[in-house]
C-alpha cells in the first residue's frame, strides 16, 4: 500500500511542481526573508541573535529591546536575549545563509516534515513514503543551507507552532490523517502561508553602534522618564512632608485636647481622686475615652463614683465640692 501511494505521487508531482504551487499560493515573500535589525549591545555574548517574533510585532519589540539594554546597561545580557528554542533558531541560521526561494522552500518544508521523519511512532504511518520523498526533494533543494546538518537528533521543535484550521498538530506540522497526496502537498503549503503569516524570523546585530536614530530617540525619551521619576519623586516626598506635618497638628491638637490620653488606664488611686473632682465626662475628656469606659473602669477598680445628680447639687451650692476626696458616708 505505501509503495503505491508513493508511484502515484512520483506520477504526478516533481519538485518543481511543488515550488510552483508554493509560490502560486503564498506569493512573493520578503527578501531577504530573515529581518536584521541592528542593536547596541557591546556586552552581547554572541555577535548576533535569532528569534521568531509575532508579524507586525517586529518595530515594537525591536524598540523595546533596545530600550531595555539602555535602560539597565549592566544586567546579564542573558536576561534580553530572545528566548527561542533552540531548535527554531537553528531554522532562522539556515534561512539566513541563502536568499533563494528554491532553498528556502526547501529549509522550510524539512523543517515542517521534521517531526514525522523522526517520531519513531510515525515509522508505520501510511504516508509517511510520501513525506519522505518531499523531504529527499527538499534538502537536495537546499543542500548549501543545510550544511551543516543544522538540528539536533532529538529536536523536533523547530518551527513556531501555530494552529492552521485544525490541520496542524502540537508541533505546528501536518495533521496525521490525510487520504490524498494532494492533501498532503497542500497542506504544507497552507502551513507555511500559515507561518509567515504569523511569524517573521528575526535576526538581531549586536554591536557598540546599533541604529542611531533609534538610540538617540530612545535616550530622549528615558531622559524624560528619569526626569518625570525624579519629579514623582520630589512630589511624592512633598506630600509625605505635608502627611507627617498634619499627623503631627493632629497628634498636637489631641494632646490639646486629652492632655492625660498616654496615662490610660489610671491607678485606683488617681481615679477616685479625678472622679471626685470633676464630672465623669470631663474626666473621660481628659483621657480621650468614653464615660462609660471610665465608669467600667471604676467598677472594675472598685472606686465608687458620685451618684446621679451629685455634680448638679456641688453647682447650685446644696453640696460642697469633695475636692479630690470622696465623703465617708455615701
Amino acid at each position: 500500500m505505501t509503495q503505491k501511494i508513493s508511484s502515484t505521487f512520483l506520477a504526478l508531482w516533481s519538485w518543481e511542481q511543488f515550488v510552483d504551487t508554493w509560490q502560486a499560493t503564498i506569493g512573493s515573500i520578503p527578501q531577504p526573508l530573515v529581518q536584521q535589525l541592528p542593536v547596541y549591545a557591546p556586552d552581547a555574548i554572541r555577535p548576533s541573535f535569532v528569534a521568531w517574533w509575532p508579524r507586525g510585532k517586529e518595530t515594537e519589540r525591536w524598540i523595546a529591546l533596545q530600550q531595555y539594554i539602555l535602560e539597565y546597561p549592566h544586567r546579564d545580557p542573558m536576561l534580553w536575549r530572545p528566548q527561542t528554542p533552540s531548535g527554531q533558531q537553528a531554522t532562522i541560521y539556515s534561512l539566513c545563509a541563502t536568499s533563494n526561494i528554491n532553498e528556502i522552500i526547501g529549509v522550510l518544508t524539512c523543517a515542517s516534515l521534521r517531526p514525522y521523519l523522526e517520531r519513531s511512532s510515525f515509522e508505520n504511518y501510511r504516508n509517511r513514503e510520501v513525506f519522505a520523498q518531499i523531504n529527499k526533494w527538499a534538502r537536495k533543494a537546499a543542500v548549501s543551507a543545510l550544511q551543516p546538518w543544522p538540528w539536533h537528533h532529538k529536536s523536533l521543535d523547530v518551527l513556531p507552532n501555530l494552529a492552521y484550521e485544525g490541520q496542524l498538530d502540537d508541533f505546528g506540522t501536518l495533521h496525521s490523517d490525510y487520504a490524498g497526496n494532494d492533501e498532503i502537498v497542500i497542506a504544507i503549503i497552507k502551513h507555511h502561508k500559515a507561518l509567515l503569516e504569523a511569524w517573521r524570523p528575526i535576526e538581531l546585530l549586536c554591536d557598540e553602534t546599533g541604529d542611531v536614530k533609534l538610540i538617540q530617540t530612545i535616550q530622549k525619551r528615558l531622559t524624560e522618564k528619569r526626569a518625570a521619576e525624579e519629579q514623582a519623586h520630589l512630589e511624592q516626598q512633598r506630600r509625605e512632608k505635608e502627611q507627617a506635618a498634619e499627623q503631627k497638628r493632629q497628634a498636637e491638637e489631641y494632646q490639646q485636647r486629652h492632655p492625660r490620653a498616654k496615662e490610660w488606664p489610671p491607678s485606683a488611686a488617681v481615679l477616685r481622686e479625678l472622679v471626685w473632682s470633676m464630672p465623669t465626662v470631663d474626666v473621660a475628656k481628659l483621657f480621650g475615652v468614653s464615660d462609660v469606659a471610665v465608669g467600667k473602669l471604676c467598677k472594675k477598680l472598685g472606686v465608687p463614683k458620685p451618684r446621679l445628680g451629685f455634680w448638679r447639687k456641688v453647682e447650685t451650692g446644696a453640696i460642697k465640692h469633695p475636692n479630690g476626696k470622696a465623703p465617708k458616708s455615701l
